[in-house]
This record gives structure tokens, C-alpha cells and sequence, in this order.
């Protein structure tokens, strides 16, 4: 389930990137992050399954538009075979330090 599951998943991601992801795939990819959490020996499907699910989540426009075409940005060769995914900006909040705890004994 493991190896497979992630995959797939991977595959069906690369599908995106590319444009040749099939009428199914949206489908697929859902059912896949809600049914695949829990079911691998370790976390990694489980992480997987996650980020494909908030893929469709807080992106859906952009997923249905890599439906119809490849999309430049994704399908550009990434360096050292690895898939590069550009991120969308994001304002930059500021987060508090947690303050120290200190002994007082």
C-alpha cells in the first residue's frame, strides 16, 4: 500500500504538471487524501495523501486549470530530477517568539 499509494499520488501530480492528467484525476486525487491517512507502516502516505488533499482544497482553481494544458511553470526541467513546485507569495506575518521558561526553584 505504501509504495503504490505514493505513487500514485505522485503520479497523478506529475499528470498536473504536465497536462495529461485524465477526467478522473480530480476524483481520484480527492478519495485518495480522505481514504489513504492511517493506512501506510510509517507516515509518509498518510503525508502525501495530505498535501494532495490540501492541493485541491486551497487551490482548485489553479489544479482545474492545469487540467486543460501543461503548465510552463511546473513542467519546466527541474535541476537534479527533482520536481520543483512554485509557490504562490504569501504576505509575511509576524509571529511571536514563545518566551523562555526559566526556573525559579
Amino acid at each position: 500500500m505504501c509504495v503504490a499509494g505514493t505513487g500514485s499520488l505522485r503520479d497523478a501530480v506529475g499528470a498536473l504538471t504536465n497536462g495529461t492528467a485524465d477526467s478522473g484525476l480530480l476524483t481520484r486525487l480527492q478519495r485518495w487524501s480522505t481514504s489513504l491517512p492511517g493506512r501506510g507502516a510509517c507516515g509518509l502516505l498518510g503525508a502525501a495523501a495530505g498535501t494532495a488533499g490540501s492541493l485541491l482544497r486551497a487551490f482548485p482553481d489553479l489544479v482545474r486549470a492545469h487540467l486543460d494544458a501543461p503548465c510552463p511553470g511546473c513542467a519546466a526541467p527541474a535541476d537534479a530530477g527533482r520536481l520543483t513546485v512554485p509557490v504562490p507569495y504569501v504576505a509575511r506575518r509576524t509571529v511571536p517568539r514563545p518566551r523562555s521558561v526559566s526556573s525559579s526553584r
